[in-house]
């Protein structure tokens, strides 16, 4: 509510009372702005306040099922470890990487991973270990949050507060 009051303000209409429950197309438009707003400054750049670490425990699969939790955007480059192996883990591979990688008559030696199918399961080749632990940063997609400190993706009541500079956000609406 507030951002999109201040963002009413400086471009000189009228401030609206209440943001989420809004039906004026003036404050639907402002809330619309200000979801795009953050989406977009989520997207754009690898804030250190949307960045997290992550850890799972392997099974003996290739399929590491669950493996990202359920705010996860995007990883931070070069930060996937095997800590039980004490060694990184390539990767995230793309398609083309990942399927020669399993066409070669040669054993992978090198950790590797790919992120496919479901949004939270990720594959590791060789088979890992069961019980190996591995841990990665990852940019979070939850960019604010509510008045109790729950993180979200979008703005959902009037009293939620932006995790990123809601000055930033204001200015981009």
């Amino acid at each position: 509510l507030t951002l999109v009051q201040n963002a009413a303000d400086r471009i000189g209409i009228v401030r609206p009372s209440s943001v989420i429950n809004a039906t004026d197309q003036q404050t639907l438009r402002l809330l619309g702005l200000a979801q795009q707003e953050g989406k977009a400054l989520q997207k754009d750049f690898a804030w250190l306040v949307l960045t997290k670490e992550n850890s799972f425990t392997a099974t003996a699969s290739e399929t590491q099922s669950n493996a990202l939790p359920s705010n996860f955007d995007r990883f931070v480059d070069d930060t996937f470890f095997n800590r039980t192996r004490k060694r990184p883990v390539y990767g995230p591979m793309n398609a083309q990487s990942w399927a020669f990688s399993k066409s070669v008559v040669a054993t992978v030696v090198i950790e590797s991973f790919r992120q496919r199918g479901s949004s939270t399961d990720l594959l590791i080749t060789p088979t890992p270990t069961a019980g190996d632990t591995y841990y990665h940063e990852y940019v979070s997609k939850n960019w604010c949050q509510s008045s109790g400190g729950t993180e979200q993706s979008a703005w959902a009541a009037d009293t939620d507060t932006g995790i990123l500079d809601e000055e930033l956000m204001t200015l981009g609406v």
